[in-house]
């Protein structure tokens, strides 16, 4: 009788025989100086943020790509994203011109805070994701 295959975080199953002698790819252990709370807190907001930008129809798909690989920037601490907009086009695969229109969409679109480090080489703004309070129906009254 083959024994059950062990789950893993992501939902799939993991078992022996797929891997043979080696153990399955692990996942990076996390910041031991972060409380696991905060590590959760921290990720709900950034996938509230991301569902807040997909849920904007005036913003188009490349805006939302943008957002996305922002979000994979954000540092924890300062919950601000660093990279150039050079970076963002050369991953994404768009021009930076394109890049710099997305980011202007979800500025206006009120996604995105723009955080001003100065002019020059080297010198790349900083993000800052901005999530929109709803109201509940009571409320807006």
């Amino acid at each position: 009788m083959t024994p059950a295959p062990l789950w893993n975080d992501f939902g799939q199953a993991d078992d022996l025989q797929r891997y043979g002698a080696m153990s399955p790819p692990s996942l990076p252990a996390p910041e031991p100086d972060v409380p696991r709370e905060r590590q959760s807190i921290f990720t709900q907001n950034k996938f509230k943020w991301l569902d807040q930008v997909s849920e904007d129809a005036e913003l188009s798909p490349n805006a939302f790509r943008v957002a996305y690989r922002l979000a994979q920037h954000l540092n924890r601490d300062t919950n601000l994203a660093p990279p150039s907009q050079t970076l963002l086009a050369k991953r994404l695969g768009m021009s930076r011109r394109t890049v710099q229109a997305m980011i202007e969409q979800l500025v206006k679109r009120g996604h995105l805070q723009l955080v001003d480090c100065g002019r020059g080489r080297g010198r790349a703004n900083h993000y800052r994701p901005f999530r929109k309070v709803r109201m509940k129906p009571e409320q807006a009254c």
